[in-house]
């Protein structure tokens, strides 16, 4: 169950893993370089606990780092980047993502480097954790009221990105685009996790 209502990663790390018949639980492990397939070992309830503290401090550091990062950039971004070119925007974005790309590097690796004892203990498993397992955890761990209340701010993070292309013909720019594909692509997945949390409840 979720912790802290206004972290959206609060929780996230019970995504690692997935019960097994027998008892235990199956276990992704982070891979190095962020993408590529998985590895997945099998691991007791005391072996899960100590994975699960090192993911969610990751998951914590993560949190801030985006909390800092938007602080620092966000104004940037408002002041300047609406009166620039889509070209401009385009390069900002860039280098964004780039930052971004670099910061989940170094934040991955402190995590590889904290589950590298324990997973060299483990036995590996020919298993995989799916996206349907992973969606089908999150809708179980997280509360209905966190759920709905992730829902309704990417809700009106949506609302506001349109908000400025809709009425300000100006507004229609690079960075209203993103905003509204990435805040839509937010508002469709909370809802998707809540309905299937309530199905799941009313089951």
């Amino acid at each position: 169950m979720s912790r802290n209502w206004w972290n959206p990663f609060d929780g996230m790390e019970e995504l690692t893993f997935r019960p097994v018949e027998g008892g235990g639980f199956l276990y992704r492990a982070p891979n190095p370089w962020l993408f590529g397939r998985y590895r997945h070992y099998f691991v007791n309830a005391e072996q899960k606990t100590v994975l699960a503290s090192a993911h969610r401090t990751t998951m914590r550091q993560t949190f801030w780092t985006i909390v800092v990062g938007a602080a620092a950039c966000g104004p940037i971004a408002g002041v300047f980047l609406p009166s620039h070119s889509n070209a401009q925007q385009l390069a900002y974005l860039g280098v964004s993502a780039l930052i971004g790309l670099a910061i989940g590097l170094i934040l991955n690796a402190l995590l590889v480097h904290r589950v590298k004892p324990i997973i060299a203990t483990l036995t590996p498993s020919s298993e995989r954790i799916t996206r349907r397992d992973a969606f089908s955890t999150q809708a179980t761990a997280f509360s209905r009221r966190y759920v709905l209340g992730f829902t309704v701010l990417s809700f009106v993070m949506l609302a506001l990105s349109a908000a400025r292309p809709i009425f300000d013909p100006a507004g229609r720019d690079l960075m209203a685009i993103v905003g509204i594909t990435l805040f839509g692509f937010a508002t469709v997945y909370w809802c998707a996790v809540y309905i299937a949390k309530c199905r799941r409840e009313a089951s």
